[in-house]
């Protein structure tokens, strides 16, 4: 008995299994009054829980249940649907602007060609499509859907109603007219001033 002792705490005989090992060392705690070697536990995986279940249990362990998550989760949906449109609006403004200060500086580029070019120029518009074409030969320009528009000009420059047009003169002169784009509560009016031809914008409110 003395022999197996010495071997077992020497390790001088192959490690035996790990039953086994927890019965020699059980038996040799007690035959050496408590002098015994610990055996050493195997390792295993941690348990992870995916889906519903691993979502409570993380809830869980970090102090917050479930249904304490899915109320914060609800509160978060209701500020972004009201911070959402307050955000968007600057973008809204700034295209209304866009899209005015390029129609104002076409119907410019266009008055001064009918002086240059000594004839007449026309800017003409289609209500029904809101495209517009900015002289003879030109490309058709759309206005986003998302903007109103309002065409004033004279009865004679009037051919269709689906073909309204502003012309301007060899003298720099026009027939005169007004463009109203309305965009989120806001408006933009071009005028064009019929003994000069000149273009300006003006800003309000419908």
């Amino acid at each position: 008995m003395t022999a197996t002792n010495s071997r077992f705490a020497s390790g001088a005989s192959p490690a035996p299994h790990r039953r086994d090992t927890l019965r020699a060392t059980h038996f040799f705690s007690q035959r050496t009054g408590g002098l015994a070697v610990a055996p050493v536990a195997s390792k295993k995986r941690p348990f992870r829980a995916t889906g519903a279940r691993g979502l409570a249990l993380a809830c869980a362990a970090n102090g917050f249940s479930l249904l304490e998550m899915l109320v914060v989760l609800a509160i978060l949906a209701a500020v972004l649907t009201v911070a959402l449109p307050q955000v968007q609006r600057p973008g809204a403004t700034a295209n209304l602007n866009a899209v005015t200060v390029e129609l104002a500086a076409g119907l410019k580029a266009l008055r001064a060609r009918a002086i240059s070019a000594n004839r007449d120029e026309a800017f003409t518009f289609d209500p029904e499509t809101k495209f517009y074409t900015l002289g003879r030969f030109a490309r058709a320009i759309s206005v986003p859907k998302s903007i109103a528009v309002s065409f004033e000009t004279a009865r004679q420059a009037v051919r269709a109603p689906t073909d309204a047009r502003l012309i301007f003169y060899p003298s720099g002169g026009s027939s005169g007219g007004r463009i109203a784009l309305t965009q989120d509560q806001r408006r933009a009016v071009i005028t064009i001033d019929w003994m000069t031809g000149g273009v300006a914008i003006e800003r309000d409110r419908p």
